[in-house]
């Protein structure tokens, strides 16, 4: 895939946030999204998590009681709007957290 780079952002335009992966927990969408609104004003940012698991209604719960600026949503994976999604987007976010294992 060809991404081209999309300078700036307009006058006014929210920020839009990204992450496409699998809604689980060891993927770190919580933090995410709970250190992005610490970072930024979470009304000025919407931030999409495209991907499809158990999480998603969760998720979604916490982008609205975090402030996040609508449409900020979770949606389900469609293979041909990635490079849609990512070409929408200013800043792309893939967390993950380190879980260990008892023996």
């Amino acid at each position: 895939m060809n991404f081209r780079f999309a300078n700036g952002r307009a006058g006014g335009e929210s920020i839009r946030i990204l992450t496409l992966a699998r809604l689980t927990e060891i993927k770190g969408h919580e933090y995410a999204l709970r250190a992005v609104a610490n970072c930024a004003t979470a009304s000025a940012v919407r931030y999409d998590i495209v991907g499809e698991r158990a999480l998603r209604k969760n998720l979604e719960q916490l982008i609205g009681q975090l402030g996040y600026r609508k449409p900020s949503r979770c949606r389900g994976l469609r293979r041909r709007r990635i490079k849609a999604h990512m070409a929408e987007s200013h800043i792309f976010v893939l967390a993950s957290v380190n879980v260990r294992r008892r023996p």
